[in-house]
């Protein structure tokens, strides 16, 4: 079994798996260092490119449900990027940051579950695609809602301004 599909299928799990790593990194590292800076700009690079990527996989549709999600994941990064780079002067640029930043690691491990659980072979135990695919990404989904909220005011406020530049 073929699992990338084709090149740019591959070329896709690449970055995503670069994502998830750096990402994790920066979700567990302190916020607001240069290290913090260094890797975010990895993840959403790796991001960027995943998504794009995503849209001219055509495995299952033409132009579907999953082209839609890779748009809005590509959204996502891209507020929670722009926010520090364009809006700091704005009071509230850093819960932006945090939203979106945040919602589009969210995203992608509910992405990373979907597409894990429908290479199980769940349909033998009368499991549809769809419900494995809608499932795994609501678990995840609202696990991942849980911890943004969960840590969203201590995370946006604790953020010492001086770190903001170094490591």
């Amino acid at each position: 079994m073929d699992i990338f599909g084709s090149t740019i299928g591959a070329f896709h799990t690449f970055l995503a798996v670069v994502a998830l790593i750096s990402g994790g990194y920066v979700v567990l590292k302190t916020k607001g260092t240069l290290n913090h800076k260094k890797v975010g700009y990895i993840y959403v690079a790796s991001m960027i490119f995943m998504n794009i990527t995503a849209l001219f996989t055509h495995v299952l549709f033409k132009f579907g449900p999953f082209h839609i999600l890779a748009v809005f994941s590509l959204l996502t990064v891209l507020f929670g990027i722009l926010s520090p780079i364009f809006f700091r002067h704005q009071d509230n640029w850093l819960q932006w940051h945090y939203s979106g930043m945040s919602w589009s690691y969210v995203g992608l491990w509910a992405a990373f579950a979907a597409e894990t659980v429908v290479r199980l072979p769940l349909e033998s135990l009368g499991v549809s695609f769809w419900q494995v695919v809608i499932g795994a990404s609501l678990l995840i989904t609202w696990l991942g809602g849980y911890y943004i909220k969960k840590y969203e005011s201590s995370l946006v406020v604790r953020i010492p301004i001086k770190n903001i530049n170094k490591d």
